[in-house]
């Protein structure tokens, strides 16, 4: 199939087997494909589900995706604008009305008004929709199979409301965001980071990232709801696009959620608040001295000891039992107090105890996952990122390359654990989660990957082993651009795919995925243009 991507001032046209569309608007999002059809497809808002649209169009040579508005073989146009999407030919209407977790056949309510010749009013149990045009009416409940749902073994026969045949103007109680616009306000900005880029797949990439993560949702169609984790590693990109309020914003927040934390530690999990203190220090310059006073105020209500323990589902990796002493935490809270010791010694002693508990998770060689846990993943990637400090101490360039070994995937992507241990899964196992943190490539740690070879390569004097670092970060870099070009649904980041063959399974755009995606690109840009 011919793709063309026509927005934000690129047109770029490439082939794909992909016959797929994806168009983030703000709280609403289009989204659909003829490969890989899915329950949890269509125009949805937030997390509910109005219309689906995997059985509406007739096969697929050719789609040009523009900022609010698509066209099929040059012939079928939808466009959204306000609150309507406007079709310009008959296409079939299905509707689907419901939560987007809700599977409840008997939940959904759906009937239909005739107000005139031209005009109906669907009444659902969601809200109204309104459509005003050509509608030849069908009115009848048709089974589907959904060729996605059953690879992720998530069941694979729903039942669809087929409206009828329509053309014309659909209202909807919802607004659609106006992408062009939101561009054209970070136009200038992002044209200078782009200066220095000459490859228009990386350029075009770079834009749609951007297009993602301006909506602010974590991952589609899934995570609509507040994950700490997702939205704080993210804050760097945020920094890069100048959304400084939204930063704020969050971390004032979060640190509100403190006095309640001391009473329910299930406010947080374990990484999330090493997170909230590493990003405090971070951006502590976008602070004024007022704001200052009341971060380390809350923050020093809170108990601390060293080393830091997290319970088992409490890490980023919560598909797995991980209780203990892990890699990526220690380093996180050693960032942390790194802040706070300035404002009371005794952290400085903290520090201390979590470099002792370190040096014993470096055995024989290996950065291992955890005290006590003899299996390589790449959470010891993480640490690198969150503590170059902690990382510089404990001399983790000396023993790096040989933990990573046991991870790289050829095609240019890191496993979720060694490729040798004897629980690696090369395929994605779907909604069980057996590969989930067993073998999955995520595509957030791939890009962090990317950024950490950046550094290495600087530091690289021999010219054998700074080539092939150059390597594999054009790997990692690829197999980015091929995922938002090109894979599963072409214009999102995708969350994880198979360690075998690269692949896009999960959510079809996942914040921190589009987020790591522009730092990866920023600092490739600042070293290898």
């Amino acid at each position: 199939m011919q793709l063309v991507y026509n927005l934000f001032n690129e047109k770029v046209s490439l082939n794909t087997n992909e016959k797929a569309i994806y168009l983030p608007l703000g709280k609403a999002y289009f989204v659909f494909s003829q490969n890989k059809s899915s329950k949890y497809f269509g125009l949805n808002f937030w997390d509910k589900k109005f219309l689906d649209f995997n059985f509406s169009f007739p096969e697929i040579k050719k789609i040009e995706l523009k900022e609010n508005s698509f066209i099929i073989n040059d012939q079928i146009k939808l466009i959204f604008e306000n609150n309507k999407l406007k079709i310009n030919k008959p296409i079939k209407i299905f509707l689907d009305t419901r939560y987007l977790y809700d599977f409840n056949p008997f939940n959904r309510k759906i009937e239909v008004l005739r107000v005139n010749d031209n005009k109906y009013t669907i009444k659902t149990n969601l809200r109204d929709l309104s459509f005003n045009g050509n509608l030849k009416l069908k009115k009848e409940w048709k089974p589907f199979n959904f060729s996605l749902d059953e690879r992720r073994k998530d069941g694979k026969e729903w039942w669809l409301f087929y409206l009828g045949d329509f053309k014309g103007i659909i209202e909807f109680p919802f607004e659609f965001k106006n992408k062009k616009e939101e561009y054209s306000k970070k136009e200038n900005l992002i044209n200078e980071i782009l200066k220095k880029a000459t490859n228009k797949y990386l350029k075009l990439s770079f834009k749609l990232a951007f297009r993602n993560l301006m909506d602010k949702e974590v991952g589609r169609p899934w995570f609509f709801q507040d994950w700490k984790r997702d939205y704080l590693i993210s804050l760097n990109a945020f920094y890069y696009l100048d959304e400084i309020s939204f930063i704020k914003e969050k971390i004032f927040y979060y640190v509100s959620l403190l006095k309640r934390y001391m009473k329910n530690n299930k406010l947080f999990h374990i990484d999330e608040l090493g997170l909230l203190i590493k990003k405090i220090k971070d951006f502590w310059f976008l602070f004024n001295e007022e704001e200052k006073e009341y971060l380390i105020k809350n923050l020093l209500l809170l108990h601390y000891t060293a080393p830091i323990y997290n319970e088992k589902g409490e890490t980023w990796m919560d598909s797995i039992n991980r209780e203990g002493f892990s890699i990526e935490v220690q380093a996180l809270f050693y960032e942390g107090f790194s802040l706070l010791e300035k404002y009371d010694k005794e952290f400085s002693y903290l520090k201390k105890k979590i470099e002792e508990t370190v040096k014993h998770i470096i055995f024989h060689g290996y950065i291992l996952d955890g005290l006590e846990r003899f299996e390589i993943r790449p959470n010891f990637i993480l640490a690198y990122y969150f503590s170059p400090e902690l990382a510089k101490k404990l001399e983790f360039d000396k023993y790096f390359d040989k933990s990573f070994n046991q991870l790289w995937l050829e095609w240019g992507g890191v496993s979720s654990l060694s490729t040798c241990n004897p629980l690696f899964y090369e395929e994605h196992t779907g909604i069980d989660s057996k590969s989930y943190h067993s073998g999955d490539s995520w595509y957030f740690l791939n890009n962090i990957t990317g950024i950490i070879l950046i550094d290495k390569y600087l530091k690289e004097k021999n010219k054998k082993r700074k080539k092939d670092l150059e390597e594999k970060i054009i790997r990692l870099l690829d197999s980015a651009l091929r995922d938002i070009l090109l894979l599963f649904i072409p214009s999102g980041h995708s969350e994880i795919s198979s360690a075998k063959k690269q692949e896009s399974f999960g959510c079809f755009d996942q914040l921190w995925s589009n987020a790591t995606f522009i730092e990866f690109v920023i600092k490739y840009l600042n070293y290898f243009s």
